[in-house]
């Protein structure tokens, strides 16, 4: 997972650095998007720093579905990087901000809000194969 996070940054530099955190238990499906936690965030060596928290039994689904949870939180960090709101206000749709910046990362958004807390990643975001197609 670090290994993947550093390229992601490596490729988007204002991706903030993350702290790794682990559960207890099975761990929940990667592609929910409140599995890889990005809620809490602090400043560390004056750099903006999210919590990344997920179980050794998300590994279990997959590196597809584990890169595209990735991509989808470094969105999210980005956001936050950048001031731009990208969930309302009571955090539970994912807005045009994000879809934005999703794009920006290769992820192809869905044509309208989607529900935050729930909603599988797969079906708010899809990776974009070369050439745009999904």
């Amino acid at each position: 997972m670090d290994t993947a996070w550093q390229e992601i940054r490596r490729r988007h530099p204002d991706v903030p650095e993350p702290a790794g955190t682990t559960a207890s238990g099975d761990g929940p499906d990667p592609t929910r998007c409140a599995t890889l936690r990005t809620g809490r965030e602090f400043t560390r060596d004056g750099a903006l720093t999210m919590e990344l928290q997920f179980s050794a039994g998300t590994l279990r689904h997959g590196s597809r579905a584990n890169l595209q949870a990735l991509l989808h939180h470094a969105a999210h960090g980005l956001a936050r990087r950048h001031g731009a709101k990208e969930v309302s206000s009571r955090y539970r749709w994912h807005n045009k901000h994000f879809a934005r910046i999703a794009r920006e990362l290769g992820l192809t958004p869905p044509p309208r809000a989607t529900p935050v807390a729930g909603m599988p990643t797969a079906a708010s975001v899809t990776p974009r194969q070369p050439g745009g197609a999904r």
